[in-house]
């Protein structure tokens, strides 16, 4: 299983910054992914609504406390979303995505101009279809009864070529192992179809290149055939009184006693990327035929790291949720540092009040991430564990919205997000000089070997040519990596120093308007 690959689609799983308001019709599943393209080997589906309305939901008020994740710029969904369904596809060297295609279901009241305007762009034309490119690299297409599709990155003649497909499309042309996984009822499904996509060769020379597996032949010799026979993995996630996550992974034989040595396999490959999630080491194992399943509780740290790894194209509110989310009212019951009597009365303050509440939120959407990070940053055992987050929330921050935001604050977050991928690439073994006193970082660009930067189990190898023979150094690279991240930590604690001398100037921006 390739590390960035299985990370971003195993590990990948739910967005919660969004609130419901106006709820669309419920779309079947089965209806909408029927028309993506017959190129994908992911699924994802998100059945939103039945997420929120979950026990922990309602005891939580998730549907209050996300709508001012959505007023923030911090949502990645629309609230009026019942069903999403994304197909993507994903090659095992390349560490996101080559493209993803998405189908959601909306009300009449939501109109693509309106997408437009939110978009700063513009409704054209392409293939007969109404569509709008967006400023985040994108298309959303209107498709026939009441769907938006959306396509990423905005390749335009490869858009044109999906919406003619887009009607022909009256039989599943992707995986059914993938057709199958997304009508599965969990709140959240992700699947990646995996069959033949591993030479079994490269497996088991992977695996003697392993010092834990090296001196164990027997042992390869029992793995490499089951790897090899490696259908697919599925994380399933449900939420009732807490939230509860399922990873499937589904062979072509019976796994026999294995099912803890692809434990360990899976989680090597997860913290390899520099994805791992907490509770992942202490998953339940199980069999069920051909797989090994995992089970475990996700805690909300955990669901807001999650979180950050899908950045779907963002729609606006529905137009009643727009006079809603400006009404002082609501504002008043998410922030308890403006109280009723600091806040200004006279409504010529009404300018400064807007700039205030864009300001706060804004900074509140990044302190969370900086101290979500900075927490993970004390355990210097796990730490290197992280690279995937903190690329992933550089790119969040970048996504915030900075409507009304002032400009100094703006480059706060714009030199957090630079931060977080300088410690990202130090975390990684590569290069950085910090110069404190002004305050600069210069990432140091070093001819190494290919695959020692990502050096994980199965990235790209699958691509090297077959007259190729192969002599993998995992050991030495491992050895190497871990030399550099060592060297690098006086460098990633001089910019988490800058990071929160940074944070803490910008506090005063937390402080409500005068009268």
């Amino acid at each position: 299983m390739p590390g960035k690959l299985i990370t971003r689609c195993l590990v990948a799983a739910i967005v919660l910054s969004f609130a419901v308001t106006n709820l669309a019709q419920a779309q079947s599943v089965k209806s909408l992914a029927v028309h993506l393209p017959e190129d994908i080997n992911t699924i994802s589906v998100l059945r939103l609504k039945q997420m929120l309305h979950s026990e922990k939901g309602e005891r939580e008020h998730w549907e209050a406390t996300l709508e001012d994740h959505l007023r923030a710029g911090t949502s990645d969904l629309p609230p009026w979303l019942d069903t999403l369904v994304v197909g993507s596809l994903t090659h095992p060297a390349a560490p996101e995505e080559v493209w993803a295609a998405g189908l959601m279901g909306h009300p009449e009241s939501i109109q693509l101009s309106q997408l437009a305007e939110h978009f700063q762009s513009n409704v054209e034309t392409l293939a007969g279809r109404q569509v709008v490119k967006t400023n985040r690299n994108s298309y959303v297409i209107e498709m026939p009864d009441d769907v938006f599709g959306f396509y990423r990155p905005a390749h335009r003649q490869e858009v044109a070529e999906w919406i003619r497909d887009f009607d022909a499309a009256a039989d599943v042309r992707f995986p059914g192992y993938l057709f199958d996984a997304a009508d599965e009822p969990h709140d959240v499904v992700l699947a990646i179809y995996l069959q033949d996509m591993f030479d079994p060769a490269l497996i088991r020379e992977r695996l003697q290149s392993d010092e834990r597996f090296a001196r164990h032949q027997a042992l390869v010799d029992q793995l490499t055939p089951l790897i090899a026979s490696l259908q697919g993995a599925r994380l399933l996630i449900d939420v009732d009184s807490q939230s509860h996550c399922q990873i499937r992974i589904d062979f072509g034989q019976d796994v026999g006693p294995s099912a803890a040595v692809i434990k360990t396999l899976f989680l090597a490959i997860v913290e390899d990327s520099g994805a791992m999630i907490d509770e992942f080491p202490s998953a339940r194992i199980s069999t069920s035929g051909n797989s090994v399943v995992l089970r475990c509780d996700l805690s909300d740290s955990s669901l807001r790291r999650i979180i950050s790894l899908i950045v779907p194209p963002r729609a606006p509110m529905a137009p009643d949720a727009l006079v809603s989310a400006a009404t002082d009212q609501s504002e008043g019951t998410s922030d308890e540092n403006v109280q009723p009597g600091n806040a200004p009365e006279n409504s010529q303050d009404d300018a400064a009040m807007t700039a205030f509440r864009a300001n706060r939120r804004y900074l509140q959407a990044v302190n969370r991430m900086i101290d979500d990070l900075n927490r993970a940053s004390q355990r210097a055992a796990d730490y290197q564990k992280t690279v995937t987050w903190h690329e992933t929330f550089a790119r969040k921050i970048e996504a915030l919205s900075t409507v009304n935001v002032d400009p100094e604050l703006v480059d706060f977050g714009t030199r957090t997000a630079d931060r977080f991928r300088a410690l990202a690439s130090s975390l990684r073994g590569q290069g950085i000089r910090v110069n404190t006193q002004n305050q600069a970082i210069t990432r140091e660009v070093t001819s190494i070997d290919p695959g020692w930067v990502s050096a994980n189990y199965w990235g790209g190898f699958g691509y090297a040519p077959p007259s190729v023979k192969m002599k993998s150094n995992l050991s030495e690279v491992r050895e190497k990596q871990a030399a550099a991240v060592e060297k690098g930590r006086l460098d990633r604690s001089k910019i988490w120093d800058m990071i929160r001398e940074d944070q803490a100037k910008m506090q005063k921006y937390m402080q409500p308007p005068r009268s």
